[in-house]
């Protein structure tokens, strides 16, 4: 498609902020862990998520949401609520990123290591709500990046 199909020149880029809540047991000690900054809205890795891309372009976002079931866990239990925003940016020096449109998505499942074998949990049961579109109220909004990796802290 090329670039202007959909109308004015500029950039349009997904930007995500996403709630998470995670819980680990370390295997042996029993130890609660969670990441930093734990249930709280955040940035969702960097800025922007994905783009920027020409207007009149369409993209897909690569967003993988996956959980490690490492072996230094007895169970783990995640979730996470998501807000992804499609922005747009009009040409010019003095330009300002403006949300378009969202999506409220998220996650959430369990499993827990029995005998060297995860069991997702209880009942094999994991949950996905998919994308569903939501009126813009406000601008996305946060005080701090949830990142990947970023190690640990104790609960």
């Amino acid at each position: 498609m090329p670039a202007g199909t959909f109308g004015a020149a500029g950039q349009w880029a997904y930007w995500q902020v996403v709630r998470p809540d995670h819980h680990y047991v370390t295997a042996g000690l029993g130890e609660h862990l969670t990441v930093p900054h734990n249930g709280q809205w955040g940035l969702d890795n960097q800025l922007p998520y994905a783009g920027a891309y020409e207007t009149g372009t369409f993209q897909l976002t690569d967003d993988t949401p996956h959980v490690t079931l490492n072996p230094n866990f007895s169970s783990i239990s995640t979730a996470v609520d998501a807000v992804m925003y499609a922005m747009f940016k009009p040409p010019g020096d003095d330009s300002k990123w403006v949300a378009i449109t969202a999506w409220e998505w998220g996650y959430y499942i369990s499993a827990t290591e029995n005998n060297g074998a995860w069991v997702i949990g209880p009942a094999n049961q994991w949950l996905f709500t998919p994308p569903q579109a939501v009126s813009l109220s406000s601008p996305p909004t946060w005080n701090f990046a949830h990142i990947n990796a970023s190690g640990m802290v104790a609960e």
